[in-house]
């Protein structure tokens, strides 16, 4: 389907607000499943305890652990590392609104301990690595129907002297950390500051996303009323001169057309 230079530009307009957008998403949805998967690892580790599990596994469960741990830091600094760049994307001429993702940062930094310590572990985790240093395993007796059976909870800890030394832990939050930081509690906390930020970055790039969405499936009709069909993966091509075989820019957007609907499940 010939397309005019106005027409490919608008295109390439909206492909690239709604690859930002999805980007904004898909990585905070990353972070998400992370942190569903380090309470599994804990769940697990409590089940290696409390059937008495072979050294083996309970190694395995818990190096399981610290890679979830681990891959939750790093997931969380690639989101708040790049949030900016992608909002900044979607809404190139507003740097208002995109202050306003950077202010957000700013004020769950200042205002929350768990947020600054979490940013501050991304240093340490990549070089040292172990991010649990103690489980705490506890047991109590509970009655159901007249029999005595015993409940079983583990928290995991990551202690403050592991830190200190010759590591890039930043002194500043080093200060303030207790002696033992509650895993748990850590993540849950950092899941509501993140959220927070996720959402002022969401609420600028819905209208845009929308109207870059609406751009893309309006040209996939416009195709489909041409030629009967939508086709499995549209491209858009801008080819120099009358040469078809020569092709100076080009990008799919049958993609983000299916994945719109989709995207909004990461918010």
């Amino acid at each position: 389907m010939h397309l005019d230079e106005p027409q490919f530009k608008e295109l390439k307009r909206a492909r690239k607000r709604l690859s930002s957008e999805y980007a904004i998403k898909h990585k905070y949805h990353l972070v998400r499943s992370n942190y569903i998967l380090i309470k599994q690892a804990l769940d697990e580790l409590l089940a290696c305890y409390r059937e008495q599990a072979s050294v083996e596994v309970m190694n395995n469960a818990k190096n399981k652990l610290n890679a979830s741990v681990n891959n939750f830091i790093l997931s969380a600094r690639t989101y708040t590392a790049q949030l900016k760049r992608h909002v900044q994307a979607c809404v190139p001429h507003d740097r208002e609104q995109v202050n306003q993702v950077t202010q957000r940062m700013e004020l769950e930094y200042q205002q929350t301990f768990t947020y600054r310590f979490v940013d501050s572990l991304y240093e340490y985790v990549s070089y040292y690595g172990l991010s649990v240093h103690t489980v705490q395993i506890d047991s109590c007796v509970v009655d159901e129907s007249c029999e005595h059976k015993r409940a079983y909870s583990l928290q995991a800890f990551i202690e403050r002297d592991y830190l200190g030394g010759p590591t890039d832990f930043r002194a500043s939050v080093l200060k303030e950390t207790p002696a033992k930081v509650n895993l748990r509690a850590l993540l849950d906390e950092f899941m509501e500051c993140l959220a927070r930020i996720h959402k002022v970055a969401c609420d600028i790039t819905e209208d845009v996303s929308k109207q870059s969405h609406g751009t893309v499936r309006e040209f996939i009709n416009v195709f489909i009323g041409e030629h009967g069909q939508a086709g499995n993966n549209l491209f858009v091509v801008h080819t120099i001169g009358d040469a078809a075989d020569k092709t100076y820019d080009q990008f799919p957007i049958s993609m983000y057309a299916e994945n719109h609907a989709t995207v909004y499940e990461y918010c």
